[in-house]
C-alpha cells in the first residue's frame, strides 16, 4: 500500500510544482513573496498534519495512514 501511495505522491507532487511554477511566473515579485510564504505554511501545516498520523503506537498502519495524508494534502492543494 505505501509503495502504491508512494507512486501516486510523486505524480502530484510533479503536478502541484508544475502548477506553483506557473502560477509563480505570471506573478509580481510582491505576490511571489506572498506565495513563497502561503506555500511555506502550507508545507509545515502539511508535515505537522499527517505527522499526526504517524502514531507509533498505531503499527503499520499508522505510517499508511500518514503517508496517505501527505497524498490527499498534495492533491488538495
Amino acid at each position: 500500500m505505501n509503495s502504491q501511495i508512494s507512486k501516486e505522491f510523486e505524480r502530484e507532487d510533479q503536478r502541484l510544482n508544475e502548477n506553483y511554477q506557473q502560477l509563480r511566473s505570471q506573478l509580481s515579485e510582491a505576490r511571489r513573496e506572498q506565495l513563497l510564504t502561503a506555500q511555506r505554511a502550507w508545507i509545515k501545516y502539511k508535515e505537522a498534519n499527517c505527522d499526526f498520523y504517524a502514531n507509533p503506537e498505531g503499527g503499520t498502519l499508522a505510517r499508511v495512514e500518514a503517508n496517505a495524508c501527505v497524498l490527499k494534502e498534495t492533491i488538495n492543494r
